[in-house]
């Protein structure tokens, strides 16, 4: 915001927050308004990107079946989002509102064919998340105590404080808002001491600036530099993790420095916990029901995915995506471009 050269910028953040409550305090509804005869979409996903597309959808009239492989909705927000960032009550009534808008949800359906579902509904918007872990592939990673940041954030959720009594030290390994996530939780939650481990500087770390700083005014611990290379313990039970310091190199295919190993310089680090957490990645098979190969490429524009039939979308973190805020925004205009595409079909043929 440009008023942070005079004195402070405009805290757009707090003013959204302040006109959310305010409409819900007024209990302001939203209605259908225009619809076409036998117009219906499939929406793949009932995450922040899926539910905001079929929201949309929804409050044009159109008929929107969303599939949730799980037995709840919400994705990424209900299962890893911390409690201290996201109020449940919020988004309950948030999710709430959603539903209201007449949208068909249907649990515990996995969608493996996204070829069949295309042929028999006007547009398909796929937004199953990333909800496969990049592992560390080291030694020890089955270890017990050792963690994808997935399903950690996930226990913790459901019971932080049983899962961290009496334990002593968190390691994290990753550089992302995820891995600021895991400690920030990990302390949140009763763990004594928090660490996080990345393989390259702090200047190459991807996580926001302003969460590593309120990461280290809680306490947690950085170390840069520094490259997993395995995990020790006894009879399967996790007591901590080798690291080998590192140097940065040449630029690689991404424009980063490739963190080189230093020889000679190996240290150990005990723990009672070791959270991987390194990235996620989607499910892309799921693409190559349609396009014959798990490599595909989409129209950042409109969302529409390209090579196939024109009314297959994508969005959110299956689209590589990073935050809530984005997921929702591919809804919205994977929403609007579906639309248009039932304009053309149906215009003439309105309820």
């Amino acid at each position: 915001c440009t008023r942070g050269k005079i004195d402070r910028p405009v805290r757009i953040r707090e003013l959204h927050r302040y006109i959310t409550n305010f409409i819900r305090s007024e209990q302001r509804g939203s209605f259908a308004t225009e619809g076409f005869k036998n117009g219906k979409v499939a929406v793949v996903g009932a995450g922040p990107a899926g539910l905001s597309c079929a929201k949309r959808l929804a409050l044009k009239g159109v008929v929107v079946d969303v599939f949730e492989m799980k037995e709840k909705h919400g994705g990424i927000l209900f299962e890893q989002i911390p409690l201290f960032r996201l109020s449940p009550k919020i988004l309950r009534m948030d999710v709430h509102e959603i539903l209201n808008t007449g949208i068909n949800l249907k649990y515990k359906k996995s969608i493996e064919d996204i070829k069949e579902l295309a042929e028999r509904y006007d547009a398909v918007f796929i937004a199953t998340g990333a909800s496969m872990p990049v592992r560390a592939r080291i030694p020890g990673e089955n270890f017990e105590n050792v963690w994808t940041h997935n399903d950690f954030l996930k226990a913790l959720k459901e019971d932080g404080s049983r899962i961290l009594k009496k334990v002593e030290k968190v390691v994290v390994i990753g550089g992302g808002n995820s891995a600021v996530d895991c400690a920030l939780s990990a302390l949140h939650y009763g763990a004594r001491t928090a660490e996080i481990y990345y393989r390259r500087g702090v200047e190459e770390m991807p996580a926001w600036k302003n969460e590593v700083s309120m990461a280290i005014a809680r306490g947690v611990e950085f170390h840069f530099l520094c490259i997993p290379v395995r995990f020790a313990g006894k009879k399967g039970k996790l007591e901590g993790v080798e690291f080998i310091e590192a140097k940065l190199g040449k630029a690689g295919e991404d424009g980063r420095r490739i963190p080189v190993p230093v020889r000679g310089s190996n240290f150990f680090v005990r723990c009672d916990i070791c959270v991987v957490a390194i990235g996620s990645k989607p499910r892309f098979e799921l693409i190559g029901s349609i396009t014959g190969k798990p490599e595909f490429s989409f129209d950042k524009k409109t969302m529409r995915l390209k090579g196939v039939k024109g009314n297959v979308f994508i969005g959110g973190d299956f689209a590589g995506r990073g935050t809530v805020v984005e997921a929702v925004s591919d809804g919205i205009t994977a929403a609007e471009e579906i639309y248009k595409l039932l304009q053309k079909k149906y215009g003439g043929n309105r309820k």
